[in-house]
């Protein structure tokens, strides 16, 4: 991998490094990076298992220019989808397109014909692939030997799989009998002076990989790529809002909220990544505005205006739907309406997309029933359903009165934070006074308890044994506030760490959620093993298997020494239900093993000692195991005005009698599917078919989830998959844009305090698709920016900047209309003595490996650290 240090690098370091920050920081937590790191990932191993036959995804059989293709179409993919702000659809096809082409450096013979660079043209459609051979060609003798004439003309062939059968006079790949010109795993009984193939093609595959994460970085900008990849201070806030007549003082609490989360966190730690807001009316739903602009973010809120309604249910469940498809997983996302859902038909596809996005939904219900007779408040029976998809999430449903709503918000005020952490999670229904137990660790700060029911009281008792009621509002364990159906608990105590205890009296439904800030947090996926010329394991698309044996990949994230770590599977109530294995794989991932998972909903505690302390974590949503599975290919692509079918499976391990099958998008591509019920009285399966059509209209780059759930109602059993879909159009232009100096100063002075730099220069995209924009990388200054035309009549850009002496680099970055970005360099060297040097290199390629060092004050554009994001990505994803 080019250097044992590069193996060191955790999600914790780079965040740190990347935001500038401690990597201790308490505020920061890499957990969200971890995640977006492992759907990254997940979609590289994906191509090893659901790939298997396809030659170009591997780059097996010869198969240079369709593999080619196969990574130019993902790059397309990225950029579009990043141009429509849908950093989910670019993760999924950069995890894809990163294992096709590092494929390429150990299936083909590249590394056998001497070359140690990177084959730039796999990355650019525009490029000719040169001196391939073709399918007359022999290429190796027995046993796959590269025959000498291939090594002596530089002929670029590529080996077939011996179990498909490998063509006389071909190369093959390794099998149980021979070897292969592959250099998928480590060389043996090689002479001290041969380097091993297999580390020349894994070091080539990391700079390929390298420059193809820098020109995704070039095209999409710093922002939207650290966007992608997780790299932001902290979590999104997401509003659903419902703007009907009724919602007017719902929507002034909602502005007021929204202002205090700008005030209390700009300029720290918590200041939110992203600002999205959803709407839904009646019979309207939308739009979706997301921005980082806090300012732009104000003027949305203020322009909505309430309307509409009438009649009491509204469609609330499409505008969650929406929040769960925009957001980035694992979010905490905040509904606010007075009406039940008119819109129950998506139930399902909601629950399914808050499993497989594991986000939390608090739902503000300001439709609080008062009874007069008794001077008391009860519950709304409309409520719910909501009630029902904010235990199943994590979340609560807090019901308050419209006059009492500013009194709940400050539980949007305690989530805006990356490090927010689970300590408990509690569902009782019916209720029962009970005792439960929660341990706070040294790494932890900001302790909060939730708790949601009519009629409950509380004791807490601390550590140490002192007690308070809740009763009591201001006491020596914390501050206790009560609204609505909603307690909440701030700690106070000095010295909060050991084992704390919740007494509740209560014999009606209630809800404990116990939060917390800290780094350290796990996160996990289901998985199975699958086989083949690469088995391994892949994330279960769905709901794992009830009855069966399970294995889970656990990754802890904030940690030191870690020991003594155990699983538990835990039903909503709090006790365990099983015990598990754990087998450490090394840098925080652990392998746990699951004896028969359970038919009912549970959680996973994860416990041990961090640097000898004792902590534990609970994951807040419920798990639910089923006898039902469906698959579908993960994400494919719609062309505009072209229609697109695609396959679904529906398989049972048990009787499960009739099965309705249903299927929800986010956006109108969906024009019908087959079939909608199906009846299985064994163990078996159904073959079914989705149908799409995007109008022709549809903006590039736009994305959709599609889910499809298969249930069956007499046996309580439902599973669901998810089907990604990318609109694109295919891109011809892949010729970035081209640079020319007119002026540059020649010379700065010592000391360099009070000079300035200054460089004119023409940037051009010859017969493109235009220059859309321009920025500069590196060196701080004043960048002005005119438009002309050259001799012949083509659009150019005249480019002017001016900075200081002491500064030491510059990149201009130009990035066209198909999103081919052009990188320019410049470099002053401080000169030594009275003469002065101005070194320039200048680089017209959209994949550029020339790294600067910057002094800019932002710290994800050093190049050590630019470096390390790339070392980090490659040691998760390569091989």
């Amino acid at each position: 991998m080019g250097g044992r240090e590069r193996l060191e690098l955790t999600p914790e370091s780079v965040l740190a490094a990347c935001l500038g920050v401690q990597d201790s920081a308490v505020g920061v937590s890499a957990s969200q990076f971890r995640r977006l790191l492992d759907e990254i990932i997940s979609m590289n191993v994906l191509v090893d298992r659901d790939q298997q036959s396809s030659a170009a995804s591997h780059f097996h059989n010869e198969e240079m220019a369709r593999g080619r293709d196969l990574i130019t179409e993902g790059i397309v993919i990225i950029r579009q989808s990043l141009q429509q702000d849908s950093p989910g659809a670019a993760r999924r096809s950069l995890g894809t397109i990163s294992h096709i082409l590092q494929d390429f450096y150990s299936h083909s013979n590249w590394i056998d014909l001497g070359n140690t660079n990177t084959y730039a043209n796999l990355l650019r459609s525009d490029l000719p692939l040169e001196n391939l051979a073709d399918t007359e060609t022999q290429t190796c003798s027995p046993p796959n030997i590269i025959l000498p004439d291939i090594l002596s003309t530089q002929r670029l062939t590529s080996g077939y799989l011996v179990s498909l059968g490998v063509p006389p006079g071909k190369c093959g790949h390794r099998s149980d009998s021979s070897p292969g010109i592959d250099k998928d795993f480590p060389g043996t009984d090689l002479p001290p002076d041969v380097a091993d193939p297999h580390l020349v093609a894994a070091i080539a595959a990391e700079r390929a990989t390298e420059e193809l994460l820098q020109s995704i970085r070039n095209s999409a900008g710093d922002e939207s790529f650290l966007r992608m990849l997780g790299l932001t201070r902290s979590s999104v806030v997401c509003f659903v809002i419902d703007t009907t007549g009724s919602m007017s003082d719902d929507m002034a609490e909602v502005r007021n909220i929204t202002n205090e989360i700008i005030d209390s966190t700009r300029g720290t730690q918590n200041e939110p990544s992203q600002y999205i807001l959803v709407e839904f009316n009646d019979p309207g739903l939308g739009p979706v505005h997301r921005t980082a602009d806090v300012d732009a973010f104000k003027q949305i809120l203020a322009g909505i205006r309430v309307s509409g309604g009438g009649d009491a249910p509204e469609l609330s469940l499409g505008g969650l739907q929406l929040a769960l498809t925009t957001a980035p997983p694992s979010s905490e996302i905040f509904v606010f309406t007075d009406a039940p859902a008119k819109d129950t038909y998506l139930e399902g596809a909601v629950r399914s997309l808050l499993d497989s996005t594991k986000s939390r939904v608090t739902f503000f219900l300001t439709n609080l029933l008062f009874r007069r007779t008794r001077r008391s408040v009860v519950t709304n029976p409309v409520n719910s359903l909501y009630q029902e998809l904010a235990q199943m999430s994590g979340g609560l449903a807090i019901e308050v009165t419209k006059d009492t709503l500013s009194q709940a918000t400050g539980v949007i005020l305690d989530s805006i934070t990356s490090s927010l952490v689970n300590l408990l999670q509690i569902s009782k229904d019916p209720g029962s006074p009970e005792n439960f137990s929660f341990l706070v660790d040294q790494s932890v700060q900001n302790v909060t308890i939730y708790i949601t029911g009519l009629s409950v009281s509380f004791t807490l008792i601390s550590p140490s044994g002192t007690t308070q009621e809740s009763t009591m509002l201001s006491g020596p364990l914390g501050v206790v506030s009560e609204v609505g159906n909603l307690h909440m608990v701030h700690l106070t105590a000095h010295n909060q760490t050991g084992l704390w205890q919740i007494r509740i009296n209560s014999a009606r439904p209630y809800e404990i959620r116990v939060t917390a800030r800290s780094r350290l947090d796990f996160s996990f996926q289901f998985v199975e093993l699958f086989q083949g010329p690469h088995p391994g394991f892949v994330e279960i698309e769905g709901r794992p298997p009830a009855g069966e044996n399970a294995t889970i990949v656990v990754r802890v994230t904030g940690a030191g020494s870690l020991s003594g770590l155990e699983l538990l599977l835990v039903d909503v109530g709090g006790a365990v239900v099983r015990n598990t294995t754990v087998e450490s794989l090394g840098r925080g991932a652990f392998l746990v093993s699951v004896p028969r998972i359970p038919d009912s909903p549970f959680r996973l505690q994860l416990r041990g000692e961090n640097d000898g302390q004792p902590f534990e974590r609970q994951t807040p949503n419920q798990l639910l195991a089923s006898q039902i599975s469906v698959q579908i290919q993960r994400t494919a692509t719609l062309e505009p005005g072209v229609p697109f079918s695609i396959p679904f499976t529906v398989t049972t391990s048990g009787i499960v009698g009739n099965m309705v099958i249903r299927v929800q998008a986010d956006r109108d591509f969906l024009t019908a599917f087959t079939p909608s019920e199906v009846t299985l009285d064994d163990a078996g399966s159904v073959n079914g078919s989705l149908h799409f059509l995007a109008p022709r209209n549809t903006p590039l780059g736009s994305a959709s989830t599609v889910t499809i759930e298969a249930e069956s109602a007499s046996k309580g059993q439902s599973n669901y998959a998810l089907l990604h879909l990318s609109v694109i159009r295919r891109v011809t232009d892949f010729t970035p844009p081209v640079c020319r100096v007119l002026n540059v100063s020649e010379e700065c002075p010592i000391p360099c305090t009070n000079a300035t730099w200054e460089i004119s220069l023409v940037m051009s995209d010859g017969n493109g698709t235009g220059i859309e924009r321009v920025f500069t990388r590196g060196a701080t200054g004043n960048l002005t920016l005119g438009e002309d035309k050259d001799e012949s009549g083509a659009n150019i850009t005249v480019v002017s900047f001016i900075s200081s002496c002491c500064e030491e680099s510059v990149d201009f970055v130009a990035v066209d209309m198909a999103g081919n970005a052009g990188v320019c360099s410049f470099r002053i060297r401080t000169p030594t003595t009275t003469t002065t040097t101005t070194t320039t290199t200048t680089t017209a390629t959209s994949y550029s490996t020339h790294m600067v060092r910057p002094t800019s004050s932002s710290a994800y554009t050093r190049s050590s650290l630019w470096a390390s994001l790339i070392l980090l990505v490659m040691v998760y994803v390569m091989l």
